[in-house]
């Protein structure tokens, strides 16, 4: 709903999108500067509204990292989000099946 509004001009929605593309660039300037990746992709449905979130996700890994390579990693919106949520899914049922044996 949200994002159909900014599609539409609310201001208000516009504006709650782009604090959100500020946050999760906060967010991703972490994981950035802890592990270095390559590259980054954000999944869900709020790459619908990828205009208005990636400038904001942008503009903070700047000033929240300290390298120009830190500053400059490609962040990318996902086009099958649907397939990581099910490899989520997969991967937590699966889990305890390939976790370590309890010791004591």
């Amino acid at each position: 709903e949200i994002i159909r509004r900014a599609n539409q001009g609310e201001l208000a929605a516009i504006t709650a999108l782009s604090e959100t593309g500020r946050q999760i660039g906060r967010g991703l300037a972490a994981v950035v500067s802890a592990f270095n990746p390559k590259r980054l992709y954000i999944g869900g449905e709020i790459t619908a509204a990828w205009e208005i979130i990636e400038p904001q996700i942008r503009e903070a890994l700047v000033e929240n990292t300290l390298t120009e390579a830190a500053r400059t990693t490609p962040v990318y919106p996902d086009t099958n989000p649907a397939e990581y949520r099910l490899l989520g899914a997969v991967a937590l049922v699966a889990a305890p099946s390939f976790a370590a044996l309890r010791v004591g």
